[in-house]
Parts: structure tokens; C-alpha cells; sequence
């Protein structure tokens, strides 16, 4: 009995994988040499190959979610998303991204300011305002820079416009409509 039942679970995954055999020199785009006409591929009961040349992220569950890559690397938000506001931009919890370009981030709850402090740079947004100012070491502003959105409070968390935060700490700034990625690239970082 023990026989039989091992024989049928063996035919039973035998039937549930194809075996295909590729012979190379009639794949359209295909450079391999005529040697290669056994290449043997396993594709399981409803399974897709996989290629890696034409290969797509996998689907968010949320069509209005966005990720974000700095230097290659996707960044986790815990808590609280990236997404796109009335003003078409893509506001990111400040925190997450400031500190994966190695930023330091300190919030001042009475005047409601987020200090961004990288190297020897530091930033100053305001809850409700629209421009991002240029400290020195003393604090006081050197320069300012207006933002076409203002800094929020959303989710307990403060949000503000990645593309501008980002090159004002000097990284390089890509959206990808298709996939609704921002990559963010760092001087000697990759994507």
C-alpha cells in the first residue's frame, strides 16, 4: 500500500512539471552557438519563465503607493508612505530618506521645524511653509530656497517634497512614472 500511494504522489508531481527543450538557434534574439540545441527549462503548472532582461517589479497592492530607492537600495517607511499630493509632488516622511543619504534629523516642536543637519550643511523646514533655508554653524540662515509644496504634518509623521530635500542635500533626483519609483543617487552612489 505504501508502494502504491509513493508511485502515485511520484506520477502525480511528474505530470504537474513540463519539460521543454529549447533549441537556441531558432529563439528569435538568441546569440547562443549552435552547440547548445539541449538546454533543458522546468516550468511548473502555470508558472512563467523568468527573464531577467524584461523583468517588471512586482504590482503594489496600492496603485497610489510610491517607493524609493537611494543608492540602489529601497527604503523602508514603518509607519508612514510616500505619495503624491494636489500639487503633483511626492512627499516623503522627512526622517527615512535624510537619513538613509546619512543625514541627521531633529525636530523642534515649538516652532514646529525640522533641522536636517548632513556634513557640514544644515536645513531648516517649517511646518506650513513652502521655503527650505540654508544654516551656517551658528544657525543663522545664508540662503533659501522656495519649494512649490509646503512641509506637512501627516500620519504623526512630518512630509516633505523628496526632489527638493534631496538635491538640497546634494543627491540627483529620478522618477520612474511607469513603476512609481523615485531613485534618489548620491555622489559615488549607485542605482
Amino acid at each position: 500500500m505504501k508502494k502504491l500511494i509513493s508511485s502515485l504522489l511520484l506520477l502525480s508531481m511528474l505530470l504537474m512539471t513540463t519539460t521543454a527543450f529549447a533549441d537556441w538557434s531558432e529563439v528569435p534574439g538568441s546569440d547562443q552557438s549552435e552547440g547548445n540545441e539541449a538546454e533543458i527549462i522546468e516550468i511548473k503548472d502555470g508558472g512563467q519563465l523568468f527573464d531577467p532582461e524584461n523583468a517588471k517589479p512586482p504590482e503594489k497592492a496600492d496603485p497610489n503607493m510610491v517607493d524609493i530607492e537611494v543608492d540602489g537600495y529601497l527604503v523602508p517607511f514603518p509607519d508612514a508612505y510616500p505619495y503624491i499630493d494636489e500639487n503633483n509632488r511626492t512627499l516623503i516622511p522627512v526622517r527615512f530618506v535624510s537619513e538613509a543619504l546619512g543625514a541627521k534629523v531633529d525636530w523642534v516642536p515649538e516652532t514646529r521645524t525640522v533641522l536636517i543637519t548632513h556634513n557640514d550643511q544644515q536645513l531648516s523646514l517649517t511646518i506650513g511653509d513652502k521655503q527650505i533655508y540654508f544654516l551656517n554653524s551658528d544657525g543663522q540662515i545664508i540662503d533659501s530656497m522656495e519649494m512649490d509644496t509646503a512641509a506637512i504634518i501627516n500620519e504623526d509623521r512630518t512630509f516633505v517634497p523628496v526632489r527638493f530635500v534631496s538635491e538640497a542635500l546634494g543627491a540627483k533626483v529620478e522618477w520612474d512614472a511607469q513603476y512609481r519609483v523615485v531613485y534618489v543617487t548620491t555622489e559615488g552612489g549607485s542605482q
